[in-house]
C-alpha cells in the first residue's frame, strides 16, 4: 500500500475512534448530569427535613408559653373573683390584658407555622417522588449506558489495533513526522496536500526543496501549520 494511503487511511480511523471516544463521554454526561440531579433533590429533602424539625419546635416553645398565657388569665380570674381589694383586682385586670394581647400575638403566629409546616411537607413528599423517579431512571440509564460504553470500547480497541498496524508499515521518518502532526493537531486534520507551493490548509508557501521533494512522493511537514504535506 503506497504511504500516503497509509497515512490517508490511519487519519480515517483516528476520526472514527474519535466518534466513539466522544460518545462514550457524552453517554458518562448523561449519566453524571442525573446524579447531580439526584444529589441536588436529596440535598433539598434533608434541608425540609431540618426545617420541618425547627418549625415543629418552634410551634411546640410558643404553644407551651400559650398555655402560660392561659395559666395567668385564669389566676388572674380567680383573683378578681376572690379579691376584696380594687387595686389587686386592678392589677389583675392589666395583666389579663397583656395575656390575651400575647395569647392574640402567639395563636397569629402558631398560624403561620403551621401553614409553613405544611408548605415544606408537601415540598419534601415531591421531593420525595422525584428522588424515587429518578433513582429509576438512573439505573436504566446505568444499564444501557454500560452496554454502549462496552461496545465503544471494543470499537476503539478494534481502531487502535487498526492504527497500530498501519503505522508500523510507515517509514520512520514518516512515522515519526506524522506523531508530530497529529499531537499538535490531535483528531483535526494532520495532514494537508500540497497545492502548487501552498499548504493546502494554512496557504503558507514551502521551499523549493520542501515542494519538489513532496512532489516526488516524500512527506515534510508544513513550516506554517506542521501539518505532514503530501501530493
Amino acid at each position: 500500500m503506497e504511504t500516503d494511503q497509509i497515512l490517508k487511511d490511519i487519519q480515517a480511523f483516528q476520526l472514527v475512534l474519535k466518534r466513539f471516544e466522544d460518545d462514550t463521554v457524552e453517554q458518562e454526561g448523561r449519566l453524571s448530569f442525573l446524579l447531580k440531579q439526584k444529589e441536588k433533590k436529596s440535598q433539598e429533602h434533608e434541608e425540609a427535613t431540618e426545617k420541618i424539625i425547627q418549625v415543629k419546635n418552634k410551634i411546640n416553645d410558643l404553644e407551651h408559653k400559650l398555655a402560660g398565657c392561659d395559666t395567668a388569665i385564669s389566676n388572674s380570674s380567680k383573683v378578681i373573683e376572690s379579691s376584696t381589694s380594687q387595686k389587686e383586682i386592678e392589677i389583675a385586670e392589666n395583666k389579663i390584658k397583656l395575656s390575651l394581647e400575647q395569647k392574640e400575638s402567639l395563636e397569629e403566629e402558631i398560624l403561620e407555622l403551621l401553614d409553613r409546616e405544611e408548605k415544606l411537607i408537601e415540598d419534601r413528599a415531591n421531593q420525595a417522588t422525584f428522588i424515587s423517579g429518578i433513582s429509576e431512571t438512573i439505573d436504566e440509564v446505568k444499564s444501557e449506558i454500560n452496554t454502549i460504553i462496552k461496545s465503544n470500547d471494543n470499537e476503539i480497541k478494534a481502531m487502535e489495533e487498526k492504527i497500530h498496524g498501519l503505522t508500523h508499515e510507515l517509514p520512520t521518518q514518516v512515522q515519526n513526522s506524522f506523531m508530530i502532526a497529529h499531537k499538535k493537531h490531535g483528531f483535526q486534520k494532520s495532514l494537508s496536500q500540497l497545492k502548487g507551493t501552498l499548504c493546502g490548509v494554512c496557504k503558507r508557501e514551502q521551499t523549493r526543496d520542501v515542494v519538489k521533494e513532496v512532489q516526488e512522493g516524500q512527506f515534510h511537514l508544513c513550516s506554517g501549520c506542521q501539518r505532514l504535506l503530501h501530493k
